[in-house]
């Protein structure tokens, strides 16, 4: 199969893909009652995230910066 045909295969599949979600939602709707389930799930876990990454940064606030040794000159890695 060369890149061209593969490439159009996925296109297919994606198409493919497109319709069947389409008709998905069509049968099957997603009742409020479970879409407010969903929603409350990503906000906690949005909020955890969120309070995970603030306590991480007080961390990191309160620790000293490290020290330079001998080799941490200013040329940050740069070669000339």
């Amino acid at each position: 199969m060369t890149e061209a045909e593969k490439l159009e295969a996925e296109a297919k599949l994606r198409k493919l893909a497109d319709r069947l979600d389409r008709g998905s939602d069509k049968a099957h709707p997603l009742s409020q009652k479970v879409f407010e389930k969903v929603r409350e799930a990503v906000q906690h876990q949005w909020e955890k995230e969120k309070a995970a990454s603030r306590s991480k940064k007080s961390v990191q606030e309160k620790e000293p910066p490290p020290k330079k040794t001998k080799g941490q000159g200013h040329d940050h890695g740069h070669s000339y």
